[in-house]
């Protein structure tokens, strides 16, 4: 099967040259929902206890990286701690667990957990979100008064914080009575108060244009964005982030060249796809792993995913997509006394769950609206697992046969024609070894036609 692979030309004599695919991060796309999962949260008491505990157990390291003077990104990458028992062997690991004994051992927080264990509907993102925003004041001031008493910070350091049970005083009976619906809007009214509030403490501040501004800004994100910002990297916890190259099966979609071929100024590149019981191959260059050491590189065939485009996204439960994680780092999450365990850590070992965790990690990147169908789009995919690949990390060799032909846009100059054939010839192959064709406007069909070229043979 031929597949064509749409390029600036920039772009595409890299990729000539060098004989590479540049794999692009969900953020390189042009699609926003490139990645998406619709994430939910449905889980029992144990479940929403470890999640709270996390959240505190995050906030604190949150505010301890800010005192070591981190800039955002920094906070923002670290904003989940994936284990909480991370710190166990030193000193923090007892000042964690005292702020996540000090948080759980809240009444209002007690009940918002049977709140939330006893909703018959999942909760949303966009809920959580709320849910988080009130919650955050209480543990935002539990780690502050931990950092006073154990002279991490000065004791006379004042912060501004409104505790969830001043909204909620002389309200928690009808609140207990009250239908989800009830529940859903005020949690909503009580979000949108604080958030007023205290943006608008934030606001009458004066802020001095200084070399501590950008801190102050990192302090502000922290006091105000923290909830959303935990909110994210949760959801991005569920699944390593993947990283794609993407080819279509039309090479004359008059759109396909605009959007990514520089306006018809750029070229197609064909490349051969085997076909195999698997589905569409190409051979990509990877490194093989043996006890854990990167041994040698081999070519390998890589499974070219069809996207399918539909409208219903990939939808998982977060307290059931923790895949990642190691048994005692799960525990952590679920219930660490197998006596009082989420009934959910069973579902881990259940016959097919790991098959389908990741069928849904490969279909949420091969999923996009109908929109996007003229694309005909299959998609090369690379996983990360240890860390976020640079740029020169996802830059992987492919089979050099594999490239067949080079398509010249309408527009592609002969300058930048002659620049193309150079970099077949310093890649090493012939000219003749390749099919070049050139991209046309029909008038009478009123559609682009491939004409092949004759005379590249040298």
């Amino acid at each position: 099967m031929e597949l064509y692979h749409y390029r600036p030309v920039h772009t595409a004599l890299k990729e000539i040259e060098h004989g590479t695919f540049r794999y692009s991060d969900r953020e390189e796309l042009n699609d926003p929902l490139e990645g998406y999962a619709r994430i939910y949260w449905k889980g029992d008491v144990p479940a929403w206890e470890g999640l709270f505990r996390n959240y505190i157990c995050s906030l604190y390291e949150a505010i301890t990286l800010y005192l070591l003077a981190a800039d955002h990104k920094t906070i923002r990458d670290r904003a989940v701690l994936s284990d909480v028992h991370a710190f166990d062997g030193i000193g923090e690991g007892k000042l964690l667990r005292e702020a996540g004994d000090a948080f759980l051992q809240q009444p209002y927080l007690q009940e918002m957990i049977r709140l939330l264990a006893g909703q018959e509907e999942p909760v949303t993102g966009s809920f959580l979100r709320l849910v988080l925003r009130i919650l955050h004041e209480s543990a935002f001031s539990i780690c502050m008064k931990s950092m006073k008493d154990h002279h991490l910070i000065p004791k006379e350091h004042e912060v501004h914080y409104i505790p969830f049970e001043q909204i909620l005083a002389g309200t928690s009976e009808r609140f207990q009575n009250a239908s989800d619906a009830e529940k859903k809007a005020a949690v909503e009214a009580f979000a949108a108060v604080l958030e007023d509030m205290l943006e608008a403490k934030f606001l009458q501040e004066e802020w001095k244009e200084d070399g501590a501004l950008s801190q102050k800004q990192t302090w502000l994100k922290l006091r105000l964005d923290f909830p959303l910002t935990y909110l994210e990297r949760l959801q991005e916890m569920v699944y390593p982030k993947a990283y794609v190259v993407c080819f279509s099966a039309d090479s004359s979609n008059s759109a396909m060249w605009g959007n990514y071929a520089d306006c018809h100024r750029g070229v197609c590149l064909i490349y051969q796809a085997k076909t195999t019981e698997r589905g569409q191959v190409m051979s990509v260059r990877t490194q093989e792993i043996l006890s854990g050491k990167k041994v040698s590189w081999a070519f390998r065939e890589d499974v070219l995913y069809p996207v399918q485009y539909e409208g219903v996204p990939v939808e998982r439960n977060f307290f059931e997509s923790l895949g990642r994680l190691n048994k005692n780092q799960l525990a952590a999450w679920l219930g660490e006394d197998p006596e009082k365990r989420s009934g959910l850590f069973a579902h881990y070992w259940d016959e097919g769950w790991r098959e389908k965790y990741w069928k849904d990690y490969t279909d949420k990147y091969c999923k996009k609206l109908e929109a996007w169908k003229y694309e005909q789009e299959y998609r090369l995919m690379l996983t990360e697992f240890d860390h976020d690949l640079s740029p020169e990390e996802r830059t992987i060799s492919y089979e050099p046969a594999a490239l067949t032909g080079v398509i010249f846009g309408i527009r592609t100059s002969e300058f930048d024609k002659r620049k193309i054939l150079d970099a077949v010839r310093s890649s090493g192959r012939k000219l003749s070894e390749l099919n070049f064709y050139q991209a046309e406007f029909d008038e009478e069909s009123q559609k682009i036609k491939i004409r092949k070229k004759s005379f590249m043979s040298a």
